[in-house]
């Protein structure tokens, strides 16, 4: 997560992969803190290595070393679904100001696009039962909360995913419920995805997929 503090410092609590794309932090504003945390070592050091001038230091969103009303703003980037329980959601609200916000973004594929949606009807035999943004369970979770009130919900064109076939095979094949797949089943999968980018009649050497990002926007009651 990533967090702003209040005050001629206040943190923005901001939220892994977020952070790690370094070019969305050169414009960050220079009389606001910003702290990441993230409970993986791996990624951690990926974040200082890319974003040295972002404080950053290990946490998880359940337990969050910092004072009671000492957080202007936490943001989680493509990652609220894994741990939007009860529990994180009262150490959130512990730290944030009043009035503070819970900023959730997520980067969505465009469905819309015909075989895009058959990849994705695909890979929804396999998240069964795993955490996802697109379930909206979070959104569930959050709506019970008793404690924040959502306020603001975008959805905006996204940063297209560009790349030869080989590349976009290979993004489908690390996604967690893929590469956890023992090599047979995995093999299947991805040639039903080949398959499906060869009958779309795409250009090989440069396949794009559309992207949009979506929005949502709570504060602190």
């Amino acid at each position: 997560m990533n967090m702003i503090r209040p005050g001629p410092r206040i943190p923005t609590l901001l939220s892994k992969r977020f952070y790690l794309r370094s070019r969305k932090l050169r414009n960050t504003a220079k009389n606001c803190r910003y702290l990441a945390t993230e409970p993986s070592e791996g990624f951690l050091a990926k974040l200082k290595e890319n974003c040295p001038n972002i404080e950053s230091q290990i946490g998880s969103a359940e337990q969050i070393s910092l004072p009671d009303n000492s957080v202007k703003n936490v943001v989680c980037a493509q990652c609220f679904h894994w741990f939007a329980t009860d529990v994180s959601l009262k150490e959130i609200h512990r730290v944030l100001i009043p009035g503070g916000k819970l900023i959730m973004i997520w980067n969505h594929k465009d469905w819309s696009v015909p075989w895009v949606e058959k990849i994705e009807d695909i890979l929804n035999e396999y998240y069964k039962g795993v955490p996802r943004a697109l379930n909206y369970d979070w959104k569930t979770v959050v709506e019970n909360f008793k404690g924040f009130a959502f306020n603001d919900h975008k959805i905006l064109p996204g940063v297209h995913f560009q790349g030869p076939s080989d590349a976009i095979i290979a993004h489908y094949s690390s996604l967690s419920v893929i590469a956890s797949l023992d090599p047979t089943s995995k093999a299947a999968v991805l040639d039903k995805i080949r398959s499906i980018i060869q009958e779309a009649d795409l250009a090989f050497d440069n396949i794009n997929i559309p992207m949009k990002s979506e929005m949502y926007c709570c504060h602190k009651e």
